[in-house]
């Protein structure tokens, strides 16, 4: 009946069943989440405040896998949007500061949001113009791959609001300079920490992504040592390295006479 009505319980008395594992505290959220038709019960709400100290005896391995499962549920706002959650939240996850983004990423049609996983959403809720992220990474100890999603979100974080980072050439570079999947988490983050996209921008821009050709640089050293009488050293990495800085500077093109200049 309880399924059938949409109502999210504790089996018999909540206090005993939070004790018996403090976890219990957030996995009730995600359940309510996902099932949940009507408002919280005021004797549950009170059980959870008064044993939310509790989670501090859980490890933080078991707290962000059950938080990785809250942040992979497409309707994850409905969370931070009730008084009685967020204020809960908040008081276990002090970092989740900014979960008025996630009114926006709320808004986007299904398909946009699919593009979106729990690593984007917690970067959505933490991440701003400091490296406060690091605290976070090192209490739940993160993997890699996620601080390294992080890092390049926080590193390009104070450009997002300039519109000449969303230009294709700037696009193009980012891509060069990192791969694919970087700059995607980088506009996706930026869609919503700025509240600026609308959803057809989000395709056309992604679409672009998805279909740039990344460019690869045309000279090599055999090139130059070859055509150019350069042998191996210093000299011929740092002309390497002007050339490059010159063909990205010229959105990925190189003169003929330029280069021919240049090498003398």
């Amino acid at each position: 009946n309880d399924l059938k009505n949409g109502i999210v319980r504790f089996i018999g008395s909540s206090e005993k069943r939070i004790k018996e594992d403090y976890l219990r505290i957030i996995r009730f959220f995600r359940f309510f989440a996902q099932y949940s038709k009507t408002d919280f019960n005021k004797e549950t709400i009170q059980s959870i405040k008064k044993n939310i100290n509790g989670i501090n005896q859980i490890s933080k391995e078991r707290i962000f896998e059950e938080i990785k499962k809250i942040l992979s549920l497409k309707n994850v706002y409905v969370l931070f949007s009730n008084k009685n959650s967020r204020e809960i939240f908040i008081n276990i996850f002090p970092q989740f500061k900014y979960y008025e983004r996630l009114k926006f990423f709320n808004s986007l049609d299904k398909g946009t949001k699919n593009y979106y996983d729990y690593k984007l959403i917690l970067a959505l809720l933490i991440i701003d113009n400091t490296n406060d992220y690091e605290f976070f990474c090192y209490k739940y100890k993160i993997s890699n791959e996620i601080k390294k999603i992080f890092k390049s979100i926080s590193l390009n974080y104070n450009q997002l609001k300039n519109k000449k980072f969303y230009s294709e050439t700037n696009i193009k570079k980012l891509i060069y300079f990192t791969d694919k999947n970087t700059v995607r988490n980088i506009l996706l983050f930026s869609g919503c920490a700025n509240n600026k996209f609308k959803s057809e921008d989000f395709k056309n821009i992604l679409s672009y992504v998805n279909n740039c050709k990344i460019p690869r640089f045309p000279i090599s050293g055999d090139d130059l040592k070859k055509n150019y009488g350069y042998e191996s050293g210093k000299e011929l990495g740092k002309k390497l390295k002007y050339l490059e800085k010159k063909w990205i500077e010229n959105n990925f093109t190189i003169n003929k006479e330029f280069l021919k200049k240049s090498l003398n």
